[in-house]
């Protein structure tokens, strides 16, 4: 079995290469693999689960998860009475499922591998613990995620690689974002740079993903910069994530994913910057740059990839942002149309009770209640209530009742309701075109780029005192 598989793997890693659409040889390929399992079931694997586990993911990538699927089954069922190797092949198929999606599944086989009688490889526990842990997070079960982050975390540094020590790191990071909680941001950052540092010590400083840390890391901290108004600070840590981006697409090449990603993580901020400013012309320039961004996205990833979806949702973010910046009704019910759509685009992909569409929605609510004003109609008005009444709901329940995204939606929908009365003094105009000005940060924490929500503090006073919107 240990020379079968090796020739497999590399016999699919040159259909895979090549593009082939040759039937006969994926046939040849697929009764390998069929031979394999009969194999493995008379034979149970011990040195060579992790090639089966590679074998998988090849399978996978060459359009057959059927065949994936039954592969690494047989081998846990054969691996019944060896508890390494059953708990690595779950893992395995943990990982797998995480690949389509499908985090609920992920954790279901992580948790069983966890608790695979008789596992004594603290080394396995711990990055089983990470990934029970992102996969919670996956699914918005903060709670259980920052438990299983901090079990992997609490592992003695001996059996805790810095790999894993980054992820579960990552973790806790992105649910205190989530969370908006800022002390647990500022605990979680400083983890974070520990867990960076320890595994940056470990790669060469060209190598991608050492670049590729260091431009989490400083998004990361820049979050943190942000919300405190530190621009000195912001500008320094914008400039060593540009740099690294750029090091990044020198080393890997423009269209590499990760280069793209990091790339995608600089344009984001630039245009949270752009936004910060309120510069019509800064907030241009920054659309500019995520459409282009975009177009050579789209080139190299597929359409409902993260990267495409969050820099597809930042560049119609953009054209709303310039619309307001220039008063123009007309190009605000084109852009929030656009914006309509990109947010239907990340709720197909992601489900509707994801942070990224939860936060979406939040910012097409807003918007929806920015035409209804501009255009002065009491019907979009109310449609615009309904739709910041059922955010709010869904918000709550995903996330908790005192989220600041909560704090902005009532706002907006306190003067959605003194439109209606027909209240709308100086005061509530006031709160009502600083509560639209406001979009919330486009996010993607299962993604890989750490973003943040406005602090609750910074909420308050962005409501108080935000720019106007277009008026009649």
């Amino acid at each position: 079995m240990s020379e079968q598989i090796p020739d497999i793997i590399t016999e699919l890693r040159v259909l895979l290469w090549r593009g082939s659409r040759d039937i006969g040889a994926r046939a040849e390929i697929l009764a390998e693999v069929r031979d394999l399992r009969l194999h493995i079931l008379s034979s149970p694997p011990d040195q060579d689960v992790d090639d089966i586990g590679r074998l998988a993911v090849l399978l996978e990538s060459a359009g057959c998860p059927s065949e994936a699927e039954s592969l690494l089954a047989d081998a846990v069922t054969a691996s019944s009475y060896r508890p390494l190797a059953r708990a690595t092949l779950l893992n395995h198929r943990g990982m797998l499922a995480s690949l389509r999606g499908q985090p609920g599944e992920a954790a279901a086989f992580f948790e069983d591998a966890l608790f695979t009688r008789g596992l004594d490889s603290l080394e396995l526990v711990c990055r089983l613990q990470t990934n029970l842990a992102s996969a919670y997070l996956r699914q918005g079960a903060l709670g259980l995620a920052e438990k299983w982050a901090l079990r992997a975390l609490s592992v003695a540094t001996t059996y805790r690689t810095a790999a894993t020590e980054v992820a579960a790191a990552k973790v806790l990071w992105q649910a205190a974002r989530q969370r908006a909680d800022r002390a647990e941001l500022d605990a979680a950052v400083t983890l974070l740079g520990r867990a960076v540092e320890r595994r940056v010590a470990e790669l060469d400083k060209n190598d991608p993903e050492a670049l590729m840390l260091v431009v989490d890391l400083a998004s990361a901290q820049l979050a943190v910069a942000r919300s405190d108004g530190d621009s000195p600070r912001v500008e320094q840590l914008s400039e060593a994530l540009a740099l690294a981006a750029f090091r990044l697409s020198a080393v890997a090449g423009a269209t590499d994913p990760r280069a793209i990603r990091a790339a995608t993580t600089v344009a984001l901020t630039q245009f949270d910057l752009a936004k910060d400013d309120g510069s019509a012309q800064r907030i241009e320039h920054s659309f500019h740059q995520l459409a282009a961004l975009r177009k050579r996205a789209r080139e190299v990833l597929p359409p409902d990839s993260p990267e495409v979806l969050s820099i597809s949702l930042a560049a119609v973010g953009a054209t709303v942002e310039l619309a307001r910046a220039n008063g123009s009704h007309n190009g605000l019910k084109v852009s929030v149309s656009a914006l309509r759509a990109a947010t239907a685009d990340v709720e197909t992909a992601l489900g509707p009770h994801a942070v990224q569409t939860l936060e979406a929605s939040a910012n097409l609510a807003i918007a929806e209640l920015d035409v209804a004003r501009a255009l002065n109609s009491p019907d979009l008005v109310h449609q615009a209530i309904d739709q910041l009444t059922a955010v709010s709901q869904s918000i709550e329940t995903s996330l908790g009742p005192d989220h600041p995204l909560l704090l902005v939606l009532t706002a907006a929908s306190r003067l959605a309701h003194s439109l209606i009365a027909d209240h709308d003094t100086d005061s509530e105009r006031s709160t009502a075109a600083a509560g639209t000005a406001i979009l919330v940060r486009a996010s993607a924490a299962h993604w890989g780029m750490d973003r943040e929500y406005l602090p609750f503090e910074r909420a308050v006073s962005a409501l108080r005192s935000g720019p106007a919107s277009p008026t009649t």
